[in-house]
């Protein structure tokens, strides 16, 4: 079971230690009956990413205290008080003693000296993330998601949900610091917003781009996907017609595709391996935007099966002890050798699948793996014997380049089913991270209304930066700030009632190989109960409407039910839909902007799909 008893002691300790603590370190009043004393010092020269940190830290003072922060640039005489935001005349991170220098990716170091505050990073994002760590773990701000701010005559206003303790006196007990971010790459799919929530949350990239790229810079997949890439590299319909023999050899034939799913490469063809390292070296040509981006370029397996039988990958996959997958980390490591010298800070990266997994040719150094290992769905990783063999066979083999997971968590085939894994999502973090995972792809809620949707993104993103965050902590305070203290209660009954049915619905075979199964008896007629009464809880309209859209799962529940015994459910047809990829890669939604859904006439750019199997598959 859930507890509520602990959130708001959680809160309220941070909330103490700002108003004054008397522990080690220095003791600042950054302001005084909404009054501050302090301005904000950055370079003369500083990039845009450290003004919109400064920016960001005048903003959330303001919020707190009523306190107006100037910001002056270090050309200015030096002051008693002053926030020094990134490397100044005043200090650069060269200076900082040793043991608070930052050393991975992101890193940064908040150091006061006499009344002065410095905070600095090894990157814009690291001194912007700097700031909001101060703000967090010093100041009690909480950065909750983009959802209903405002209701006027029935419109809704969506914006940031922030919780800023009011606090016109504003002293603070701090430590010098450093942190270490232990993931470099933190993405959640999708997150409550691709710019701001997702910087504050401190994620460094959402599906495959990277939000605010121009100015802060991140980890960044280059090309024009992040997954599923090999017809990408050597497209079919560039090559096939001309070179069959650069895809996959099936019971002696070479096709396009096998029943419906698109071929692979021949992976120990030597023309596929030059045409696949050109175009890797072209992709990473065109991606860097930023001095600070870590590249990736993806070399991955087509979304499907029919990987090559011919006599050279047959004979490679023998030599490796494996189906295959023997062929692919020598394909991978051979482009990663050709790109090393000119690309030092850039990654091959390959997806390991369980049926992927060499057992004799480790990775380059210069190779990530990112281990696709399934969802837990509510299971603890130590709690599947498969997924844990997988995730310690690859720890053993990879070297510099990494292993980055692919952390599947909800039902993708039904959204708005809840998956009850929320309370296991804290371990399962910390897990990975002591098994030298340096990266998560958290594949998690579609959208507003979808499985906990706002909770779950706050829950990842806290967890994704701080691994120790006790997760059971993180969801009361956030049911507390998002929903209210008079509602608090009966959401963390809803969610007990979410959690109840796990170890039923672990055990029904069907849902771990089908992701389905249904809340049986008067489970969604219990949630929805709780649900109704937080909603007549909730103090203000804002609040009622966040309450309703969780309802909307055990709504799901009801209505099929309802279909079922008393009404008839109408189906859109299954085939011959048009289909046209959006480019999301280009940070520009082109279906948007293009007016795709009004279109009624199709150019051959289209193509025809069926809607009961996932676009990817065909």
């Amino acid at each position: 079971m859930i507890r509520l008893m602990s959130a708001w002691s959680v809160l309220s300790a941070v909330v103490l230690l700002v108003t004054g603590g008397t522990a080690g370190g220095a003791v600042l009043t950054l302001a005084e009956d909404g009054r501050s004393d302090y301005v904000i010092v950055i370079a003369r020269d500083a990039p845009e990413g450290i003004r919109y940190a400064a920016r960001e830290l005048a903003f959330f003072v303001r919020e707190m205290t009523g306190a107006e922060l100037s910001t002056v640039d270090d050309s200015s005489p030096a002051g008693d008080f002053e926030f020094v935001i990134g490397e100044t005349n005043r200090k650069r991170l060269g200076d900082v003693p040793e043991n608070l220098q930052p050393h991975r990716l992101e890193g940064l170091v908040i150091l006061p000296e006499g009344k002065k505050l410095f905070i600095m990073g090894n990157s814009s994002r690291g001194t912007l993330y700097g700031v909001y760590d101060l703000l967090e773990q010093e100041l009690g701000v909480r950065f909750l998601t983009v959802g209903p701010v405002a209701i006027d005559h029935g419109q809704v206003t969506l914006g940031a949900v922030n919780h800023v303790p009011s606090r016109p006196t504003l002293r603070v007990d701090i430590t010098a610091r450093r942190y270490d971010p232990p993931l470099e790459y933190r993405n959640i799919c999708w997150p409550p917003d691709d710019s701001t929530w997702s910087v504050r949350a401190r994620l460094n990239a959402t599906w495959g781009h990277v939000p605010m790229r121009k100015m802060l810079g991140g980890v960044k997949w280059v090309g024009p996907s992040f997954v599923h890439t090999f017809d990408s590299l050597v497209p079919t319909a560039k090559y096939f017609d001309e070179h069959p023999e650069y895809f996959s050899l099936i019971d002696g034939k070479r096709r396009r595709e096998y029943d419906g799913l698109v071929t692979q490469l021949c992976m120990t063809n030597p023309a596929v391996l030059r045409i696949a390292t050109l175009e890797v070296r072209d992709w990473i040509k065109a991606g860097r935007v930023h001095a600070d981006d870590k590249l990736i370029a993806s070399v991955t397996v087509n979304d499907s099966g029919n990987h090559c039988k011919c006599v050279p990958c047959k004979t490679v996959n023998a030599e490796e002890g494996v189906d295959e997958g023997g062929t692919l980390i020598r394909f991978v490591n051979a482009i990663a050798r050709e790109v090393r010298d000119e690309n030092p800070n850039v990654l091959i990266e390959t997806l390991g699948y369980a049926g992927t997994r060499p057992t004799r040719t480790p990775p380059e150094d210069n190779v990530m793996i990112r281990w696709v290992g399934g969802g837990w769905q509510g299971r603890t990783i130590e709690d599947s014997p498969s997924q844990l063999s997988q995730l310690l066979q690859w720890e053993k083999l990879i070297g510099a380049g990494g292993l980055y997971s692919w952390f599947n968590l909800p039902n993708t085939q039904e959204m708005l089913y809840p998956v009850p894994n929320l309370l296991n999502i804290d371990h399962n973090i910390r897990f990975l991270v002591d098994h030298k995972v340096t990266g998560i792809f958290a594949l998690a809620s579609w959208g507003p209304g979808t499985d906990v949707f706002a909770l779950r993104s706050y829950l990842l993103g806290r967890c994704m930066w701080r691994p120790s965050t006790d997760g059971t902590a993180a969801i009361q305070e956030f049911c507390e700030l998002y929903y209210g203290k008079e509602a608090a209660p009966l959401i963390m009954e809803y969610l007990d009632e979410f959690h109840a049915g796990q170890t039923r619905l672990l055990r029904t075979e069907g849902y771990l190989k089908k992701r389905r199964a249904t809340f049986s008896g008067e489970v969604p007629y219990n949630a929805n109960a709780l649900l109704a009464r937080a909603e007549e809880a909730a103090t203000t309209p804002v609040r009622k409407l966040r309450v309703a859209e969780l309802r909307m799962q055990p709504w799901y529940f009801m209505v099929n039910e309802a279909y079922g015994t008393t009404g008839t459910l109408v189906r859109f047809p299954d085939r011959d839909w048009h289909f046209r990829y959006d480019g999301r890669q280009d940070e520009s939604i082109r279906g948007d902007r293009e007016g795709w859904a009004k279109l009624s006439a199709f150019d051959d750019g289209w193509r025809r799909i069926d809607i009961n199997r996932h676009w990817t598959f065909q």
